[in-house]
């Protein structure tokens, strides 16, 4: 039997499988805490280099 080629959508799937697994492990809502804490930092990480892209801009201008 020759070996199977690791797709991109068979790396998909044995992804999707190992989240689907981990993530069974978690009630609703504590799923919906950890995106709400994700999409809080994620925020907080965008407002930060969008001020640092601002200072950037400033530092420029000097």
């Amino acid at each position: 039997m020759s070996p199977r080629t690791f797709t991109v959508s068979r790396g998909r799937a044995f992804v999707g499988t190992i989240l689907g697994d981990e993530l069974s492990n978690y009630s609703p809502e504590e799923l919906e805490a950890m995106v709400k804490h994700m999409d809080e930092f994620y925020a907080e990480e965008e407002e930060a280099a969008r001020r640092e892209a601002g200072s950037d801009a400033q530092d420029g201008e000097e």
